[in-house]
């Protein structure tokens, strides 16, 4: 079963990269990060893969939503 959750709200470029840090920071609780910021998990997730796979100079490129996903 597939769904997407709306984003509960817009998120700067700098807060993503605080979040980020933040979750990596937790022992990458996606979880407990998206709480602590009132996003969606799946951004959370999203997030910390690109910064993982594009490092923090490409951060900037992250979208806001992931609802173009499968």
């Amino acid at each position: 079963r597939s769904y997407m959750a709306e984003a509960r709200r817009k998120t700067s470029i700098e807060e993503r990269k605080e979040i980020v840090k933040y979750c990596i920071g937790h022992n990458r609780n996606y979880k407990e990060t998206a709480s602590a910021y009132d996003v969606s998990y799946n951004q959370v997730y999203s997030w910390v893969k690109k910064y993982d796979a594009l490092g923090e100079e490409e951060i900037s490129y992250f979208t806001i939503s992931s609802s173009s996903e499968p």
